[in-house]
């Protein structure tokens, strides 16, 4: 059985949240307050979260002007890059995320850069 890492999370958070077993095996959880919404319907749906439903109160980074401070100096990186955005965002992305939301907006430059020429 293969699952995203957001099905993973969600599993893993819902299991911290009682104390008894959770099942899986009948395609719904169980054991867990709400669980009835739980369905195959909820678990499609939350296969490609947005990043609303990570969290609404985080801060979505300026990715454009990511962009343009990692061109502008071979000593900007991305790590840095993070690290600023985590200082004015103390509950914002956590670095991992923070580069997947800069390489989903990279790939979507790219294409639309590759198709214009």
């Amino acid at each position: 059985m293969r699952a995203d890492m957001f099905t993973v999370f969600t599993v893993m958070t819902l299991a911290a949240a009682v104390d008894g077993p959770v099942r899986l095996d009948t395609g719904l959880v169980t054991g867990v307050p709400g669980s009835d919404l739980w369905g195959p319907g909820l678990q499609k749906a939350s296969r490609e979260p947005s990043i609303a439903q990570h969290n609404p109160a985080r801060t979505r980074p300026d990715l454009a002007a990511i962009h343009e401070q990692l061109r502008s100096s071979k000593y900007v990186t991305l790590q840095l890059l993070w690290e600023e955005y985590r200082q004015g965002n103390p509950e914002g992305y956590r670095y991992s995320r923070f580069c997947e939301l800069y390489q989903r907006w990279r790939s979507k430059l790219d294409d639309g850069s590759a198709a214009g020429a």
